[in-house]
This record gives structure tokens, sequence and C-alpha cells, in this order.
């Protein structure tokens, strides 16, 4: 039996195929979920925008930033470097 996921659980899994949305291939903490969360790119555990979290590490320690938003460090560090690496920050 061949069981199909919807778009939103593909992109949770990180097994989305196409569609829209960006490329998060290296950023396994992050998801695109516009229908659970709204537009934009956030840490995959709670929501949070991955801009909000990015500019907190600019302003002080990345362990910081990962308590005042409630994620991990992983997700604090995968949200800093696509941050910087497209620009967001």
């Amino acid at each position: 039996m061949h069981v199909v996921e919807s778009p939103v659980v593909a992109r949770l899994n990180g097994t989305s195929s196409g569609g829209s949305g960006p490329d998060l291939t290296g950023y396994p903490h992050l998801v695109y979920a516009p229908a659970q969360w709204g537009d934009g790119v956030r840490c995959g555990s709670n929501g949070t925008p991955v801009v909000h979290v990015a500019a907190s590490v600019d302003d002080g320690p990345i362990a910081w930033a990962a308590s005042r938003y409630s994620v991990s460090l992983d997700e604090a560090l995968d949200a800093y470097k696509f941050a910087k690496a497209t620009g967001l920050i």
C-alpha cells in the first residue's frame, strides 16, 4: 500500500519534492508551512520566524537567542545560517 503525505506533512518531514517555497536543503530544523504558521521560513519546533531568531543571534550568543525563542541550539544555528545565506539579515 502506498501512502501519500500531505504537502505540509511532507515539508515537515523534509520529503517535499516540489511546490512553492524556499529550498531548505541543508537546514533540517527549518520549515516552510504557510498554512500552519503563515508565510516565511520558521523553526520547526514552534514556528518562530527565522528572521527573529537570526537577528537575536546578531545581538548576543546563539544560546541566548535559542533560549529567548524556546528553540534548540540546532534550530537557532540553522536559522542564522539560512538568514545569512539568503540575505534576510
